[in-house]
């Protein structure tokens, strides 16, 4: 048979752009400000007052008053006594006509200076008194935190995807006769 059928099919094209998202942000910002706590703290000890005087004194360990005045009496009592001895022996050596050795009896009778004003163990004990108005006082301040933060806003710019179609060939059909017979009656 002489008859072709050629067929062209259609085509199509397709232009796809993809979808495109932009963002734009600039990052969050905080300020702090913080103040340090304080603590403060005031300490006052109990004293204690001790009175050794009497103590001391009872001892022969005297202050410098006490001690001035006390060898000036026994200075004044020493010397007056020396005084009175050394009358006696004076006499003793006048009265030659007793008889016997005056000077040898005066050298065995001198004693040497013995006297050191120091007594044995004190009657007496040191006097002790004390304050309690010592203590602790504290003052304490809290401390401060704040906190500013600044968001900044977010943009979005979208670029929707677009799908394009297009006929790209159009389709068709192509028929022929190649043959030599042609029925014409119809």
């Amino acid at each position: 048979m002489g008859l072709s059928i050629s067929i062209t099919p259609a085509r199509l094209g397709i232009d796809i752009r993809p979808a495109v998202m932009d963002i734009h942000h600039s990052l969050p910002t905080a300020q702090i400000k913080t103040t340090d706590g304080r603590l403060e703290m005031d300490m006052q000890q109990p004293r204690v007052y001790i009175d050794r005087y009497e103590y001391l004194k009872e001892l022969g360990l005297k202050n410098y008053k006490d001690l001035t005045k006390d060898t000036a009496q026994a200075s004044y009592r020493a010397v007056m006594e020396y005084i009175g001895e050394i009358a006696r022996q004076g006499d003793r050596m006048a009265a030659i006509e007793l008889g016997g050795n005056p000077i040898a009896e005066i050298a065995a009778d001198t004693e040497g200076f013995t006297s050191s004003g120091r007594k044995g163990r004190p009657i007496s004990f040191p006097n002790i008194n004390y304050s309690t108005s010592g203590g602790v006082h504290l003052d304490y301040q809290e401390g401060s935190f704040e906190y500013n933060v600044h968001l900044r806003p977010v943009t979005l710019d979208v670029i929707p995807q677009k799908v394009d179609l297009y006929l790209k060939q159009k389709p068709g059909i192509k028929i022929e006769y190649k043959g030599m017979n042609i029925d014409r009656r119809i």
